[in-house]
């Protein structure tokens, strides 16, 4: 496990990898966003509350 020296350290990192994980949907579709794929075990719209994260819009 990494370790961090500052918080704001720690904080960057967070949201760097955050971004990455938003960013794979940004090409799905509205009307793609709960469609479960079979070798998936959660939608798009279920892994982005299964993280927790918050996007503003």
């Amino acid at each position: 496990m990494a370790t961090y020296t500052t918080k704001k350290e720690l904080i960057f990192e967070i949201e760097k990898t955050a971004n990455l994980f938003i960013q794979e949907f940004n090409d799905i579709k509205e009307a793609q966003k709960d469609v479960m794929v079979e070798e998936i075990d959660r939608t798009p719209v279920q892994m982005i509350a299964y993280q927790g994260i918050i996007i503003k819009i």
